[in-house]
């Protein structure tokens, strides 16, 4: 039974290391890419990352792949998330999810 305990701990702080929460230097790192990247768009992003991101797989943590990487998984994601689940992002919506995907990337980047 304590296995069980320490194997569930285990995976919260696992899904939970994927999660950040932005502050101003993500906000002026991600500005690098996008010009529009406002702390509040990735406070959003990150709202939208936990409640919809962990629904049908474990968190991904953003800097197990590239950027370059995220353009392709992104849309992917969203478009079984909608066939799947019927939830619709709007393009805001997805953009701020895209800016805290890129935030919570280039920090463990660093």
């Amino acid at each position: 039974m304590r296995w069980i305990g320490l194997i569930s701990i285990g995976l919260l702080v696992a899904c939970a290391s994927a999660i950040i929460t932005p502050t101003e230097e993500d906000v002026q790192r991600v500005k690098s890419r996008y010009e529009d990247a406002t702390l509040v768009a990735l406070q959003d992003g990150k709202q939208l990352f936990e409640s919809y991101c962990g629904k049908c797989h474990p968190y991904k943590k953003p800097h197990k792949y590239s950027l370059e990487e995220w353009k392709k998984i992104l849309p992917a994601m969203l478009d079984k998330l909608e066939k799947k689940k019927g939830v619709q992002l709007n393009e805001e919506q997805k953009h701020h999810l895209e800016l805290y995907i890129t935030a919570a990337h280039l920090r463990k980047k660093g």
